[in-house]
């Protein structure tokens, strides 16, 4: 039987190997030249500022070449994954802390000597299992928004192929005239 220790062992350790270096490699950029986030760049800017030249004269986004956006994409695609399999061990442990309640549970019920013992190990799976689900969905909500972002930087890879002479068909492959 599994002791008090070991649940919170295994929860430390759910915590040391999913979410710490999740939030780690999941803001380390894949090239020096793209910034992971926005407020890792090095510039700062004042939401403000450009309201006035915005309005008085469109201006159009800097071409990025078809190679930048292959590295986006796939540092949008290795990010998204990372995080997914947080979200899916994280869920595992919160599966695995709400079926061992539920079987302690059990052994509980006719329990003589360690029902003590039991009830504590019951009470903390109970109070692990919730915390490893919110872990699971918090590591969920950036594998879909790195999935959106990947989503349109394929977009714009396409367009940037289509408009340099590749056709894009449906059944995978690229013409090229």
């Amino acid at each position: 039987m599994p002791t008090l220790q070991h649940n919170r062992f295994l929860f430390c350790l759910l915590i040391a190997v999913v979410v710490l270096p999740l939030s780690i490699l999941a803001t380390e950029p894949l090239s020096p030249d793209i910034p992971a986030q926005p407020w890792m760049s090095g510039t700062e800017s004042n939401d403000f500022a450009g309201l006035q030249s915005q309005e008085s004269s469109p201006q159009e986004a800097p071409e990025v070449s078809p190679e930048d956006l292959r590295r986006k994409k796939a540092d949008y695609h290795r990010k998204k994954y990372l995080w997914f399999g947080g979200a899916v061990v994280s869920g595992a442990a919160g599966l695995y802390f709400r079926y061992s309640a539920d079987r302690h549970y059990e052994e509980y019920k006719t329990a003589t000597h360690d029902a003590t013992e039991l009830h504590q190990l019951i009470e903390l799976e109970d109070t692990l299992y919730p915390i490893a689900f919110g872990i699971g969905v918090a590591c969920f909500l950036p594998a879909v928004s790195y999935h959106v972002q990947e989503v349109q930087v394929t977009n714009q890879l396409q367009a940037s192929a289509n408009s340099h002479g590749t056709i894009n068909v449906s059944l995978g492959m690229d013409l090229t005239w």
